[in-house]
């Protein structure tokens, strides 16, 4: 049986919580997990840092200039957090891991808010990192978001970085000792905020493409790519004005083979999803509410009841709570159950993952 448990970082609360799933829409009750006294969790993402086919869990601390790492022991529970430093004034946002160097250790990469860089650790195989890289982003820049990918079809990992200032999007491409270029930018409208990113290769070319989340607009971008930098033209879906995106994530909503978009609208109370299809051509946004002045913030996607359905798991800051959207075979969404997280822990990040 599929377990697909939820992984919540609470920016108030100090902790991160586990739901345990059952595989048939239902979720255990709440466990939280202590991130430190202060620590201000801001971001959160799974892989397997100890090489033991395990999922960890990898969390920012904003509060404290770290991340922690909670590794898995295989029956739900987990080891006591290592924490390793991302710099001095870095109030680091987002954590994502991939193998920069090829050494089949994960490596992590940091978005650091504070210090306008993207912060590396190289991974060692005991589940231990070295010491801290730092590659800078734009002059002014205050980076929110980082992903991974093969931008420029070399073989090497890149790192791709969205911030909530500069009005870019900017690309460290990879080297294959594992160290990376000066960041290329790409450059978005004036007032682009930009909180998430999201990588996938929309139109079958075998290149990844990418697609943001802007807050300060009524678009969601979408970049395609050939295969070298620079990335073609962006192509911009619209949105309700005033809606503010915070977090986007790619699946497939449909019975087709396109790849769909799906974002939270914090602002609006409720969730949106872009079908996909040929040639750039995305649907008109429709939206599935989240709850009366509940501003969702982050959104998973995942199949949480085995019907090889897509679902949708969101966490509403204002209300303190997640919700499960169940799919249905025709494309719409049913609000299945809400879970609270705790008076005042404000969730602000999700994930999910296999950890029992």
């Amino acid at each position: 049986m599929l377990l697909l448990p939820s992984h919540l970082s609470s920016f108030a609360g100090n902790s991160i919580y586990v739901l345990l799933g059952s595989g048939n829409e239902s979720f255990a009750n709440v466990i939280t997990f202590t991130t430190g006294k202060s620590s201000r969790p801001s971001g959160i993402s799974i892989s397997d840092i100890n090489n033991d086919h395990l999922p960890d869990i990898i969390v920012t601390h904003l509060g404290i200039d770290s991340i922690g790492i909670f590794l898995v022991y295989g029956n739900g529970s987990f080891a006591e957090q290592l924490i390793f430093s991302t710099g001095p004034s870095s109030s680091p946002q987002f954590p994502i891991a991939g193998d920069f160097n090829k050494d089949g250790q994960l490596d992590l990469a940091i978005a650091n808010y504070g210090t306008t860089n993207v912060g590396i650790l190289y991974g060692y195989n005991n589940g231990t990192f070295g010491n801290l890289y730092t590659y800078v982003t734009s002059i002014g820049s205050h980076p929110t978001n980082v992903q991974v990918g093969d931008f420029n079809n070399d073989q090497q990992l890149d790192i791709i970085v969205v911030d909530e200032v500069s009005n870019n999007v900017g690309i460290f491409f990879g080297y294959n000792d594992g160290t990376f270029t000066s960041i290329s930018l790409i450059s978005l409208s004036k007032g682009s905020v930009t909180y998430s990113v999201a990588v996938v290769d929309f139109n079958n070319d075998y290149c990844l493409d990418f697609t943001i989340a802007v807050y300060g607009d009524n678009t969601i971008g979408v970049f395609l790519a050939n295969g070298s930098m620079p990335f073609g033209g962006q192509t911009l879906l619209f949105v309700d004005k005033g809606s503010h995106r915070s977090s986007v994530a790619i699946s497939h909503f449909s019975n087709d083979n396109y790849f769909a978009i799906a974002i939270t609208n914090s602002d609006m109370n409720n969730i949106g999803r872009f079908l996909g299809g040929r040639n750039r051509i995305f649907s008109n946004i429709t939206t599935f509410s989240t709850g009366n002045n509940s501003h969702p913030l982050s959104l998973a996607v995942s199949d949480f009841n085995n019907d090889s359905l897509t679902d949708i798991v969101v966490t509403n800051y204002n209300t303190n709570n997640i919700i499960i959207l169940i799919r249905y075979g025709n494309g719409s969404f049913s609000m299945l159950k809400s879970y609270s997280t705790g008076d005042n822990s404000q969730p602000k990040s999700i994930v999910t993952g296999d950890f029992n």
